[in-house]
Formats: C-alpha cells, structure tokens, sequence
C-alpha cells in the first residue's frame, strides 16, 4: 500500500479546517477535487477517514491515525530540511513563533528585531493566541516556539523569567483613601465585592488569577472579560475594576496602584516551548539563545 505524500496534506488541512470547503481554499484547489481525492484514498485504503454526518467535520479512529501519521510524516521532512541545511551552512529557512497577546507585545519586536540582524533571510512568522491554543500549535507543528505561562510534559520548556502577580486598584477608589501612603502589600479580601476585569479563560494570566480567588475563598464580580492584557490595564486605570498585572511588564496607566499580596505569591512564568525530539537548526539555537539573554 503505497499513501501519498500529497494525501496527507490534504487529510491534515482537513482536520485543521474541520471542512472541506475551507480546507480546498487554503489549499488552492476546488472543493469538489478536494473531495474527490479524500473518496479516492478512503476506497484504495477500504477505511473511511471522516464523518460526514456531523458538524464541524471530525475524523474517524482510522482518520485519527492518519492525521496522527501525517504530522510525523511533515515534522521528519522539516527536521530533515533543517538538518541538510545546516550541513550545507545555509543561513535561510522559516521558523514560525506563538505568543500571546499578553506577552507578545513587549517580547516579540525586540526579539524579532535582534534576530533578522543576525538571519535578514530567515523569515520569521507569528502567531498569536491563549496559552492553550499556542501550545496546540506547537503540538502539531504549525508552530515552532511558543512563549507561553505554562505547559506540560509534551513540551521541552525553557524558563525564561517568573514574574509575580501584582493587584492594580482603580486610584479613585474610597477603599485606597483608608490606606497608608506607602502601602504595597493589601488583603486581597478587602477588594471582594469592587469588580475584576479579567482575560479570557484559557489565558495563561486568567488561569492564575482563577486560583487566586479560589485559594482566598472569593467568588470574584467579573464585570468585563477581554483578549488584552493592555486593555485590562486602561480599564483598571479608568476606574472601571480591579485586574491582575505583571510585576516587570510596563505599566504606564497613572490611574492605577499596584499592590503585592499579602497572601502568597504568585508567579507568572515566562516559557518559551518547543516540541520534543525537534531538530534545532542553527537559526533556532541562535533563537533561543536570543531569547534567553534578553528576557
């Protein structure tokens, strides 16, 4: 039985999309031609790869297998390509890079910046997302890196820096006015009943801030929910709740004060991940090692 290469791309865009019509458009070929090769291999391997009597599309325990065979099947030729690369000293490729949106913003232009310097013809490429999307990126190989908050064992991790966890109180508010001028550590119990503004679950700072209220018994007021840190930050300073933020990130709302809690610490780990048994090229080594005298 002989699958063709071309067979898998077409079954792994599919599972990607969990469509046809999106995955025939992001390959560049009729939706009718997509279907038509799927039907074709489906009949020659006498299995069928997809349920089409459920929406979004999902594969079947054989189509699980498959796509599970074509990511090994792309991830070889990619540490393949880089391998070969490196022995011929080439100083091109691609590499593609996740960050949140949190995050990204204070460590992406720097690092990208001080990075084509080095390797002007290495294309890098970035994504964004929540912590959990990021990691399945990287678990599937479309992405490279991710800097993330946290991750588990299917991830090689480097520790970058481990920031705390800081309260940011609106300074307009009555509570403050109780407190003396040069207060920097509060009970976080005191602020239970003023509204948080919070990042979405499945944000590596949101699922922090969950354990925080959890581990002081609070049911917090979640007033707004929003993508970005940065706009957390503003609303804070606008008097519209109270949020979590990172120690070291830049915090230039004048409209806030920041406190340590009392109870505990908690940190906000910076990670930058990658899958393991991947082949580091030249250029990613020259990455990492980027990332790591900056952050």
């Amino acid at each position: 039985m002989h699958i063709n290469p071309r067979t898998m791309l077409y079954i792994l865009t599919i599972a990607q999309e969990q469509n046809f019509s999106r995955a025939a458009e992001k390959l560049f070929i009729s939706q009718p031609s997509l279907s038509q090769h799927i039907l074709r291999a489906e009949k020659e391997l006498n299995v069928s790869l997809f349920r089409r009597d459920v929406t979004p599309l999902v594969p079947t325990y054989a189509g699980e297998r498959m796509i599970a065979a074509a990511r090994e099947f792309f991830l070889l030729e990619d540490r393949l390509s880089r391998e070969m690369e490196d022995i011929a000293g080439e100083r091109v490729g691609r590499i593609t890079v996740g960050a949140s949106v949190t995050r990204g913003a204070y460590i992406i232009p720097g690092l990208f910046s001080s990075f084509k310097r080095e390797y002007p013809e290495v294309e890098l490429i970035l994504k964004e997302g929540s912590n959990d999307m990021l990691l399945d990126l990287v678990f599937s190989g479309q992405a490279d890196f991710a800097f993330v908050g946290s991750a588990d064992s299917n991830f090689e991790q480097i520790s970058l820096r481990n920031d705390e966890l800081l309260l940011a109180v609106p300074k307009a508010h009555p509570l403050l006015q109780s407190l003396p001028p040069d207060t920097s550590s509060v009970r976080l119990e005191l602020f239970k009943n003023l509204p948080f503004i919070l990042l979405h679950k499945g944000q590596a700072l949101r699922n922090i801030a969950d354990q925080i209220f959890k581990d002081h018994g609070i049911k917090p007021l979640v007033a707004y929910e929003t993508h970005s840190y940065d706009i957390a930050c503003q609303m804070a300073a606008s008097g519209l709740g109270c949020t979590f933020i990172i120690e070291n990130a830049p915090f230039y709302h004048e409209g806030a004060s920041k406190f340590h809690l009392e109870k505990g610490i908690y940190s906000y780990p910076l990670l930058m991940v990658y899958r393991k048994n991947t082949y580091l090229s030249a250029p990613m080594k020259h990455l990492i090692g980027m990332a790591q005298r900056i952050f």
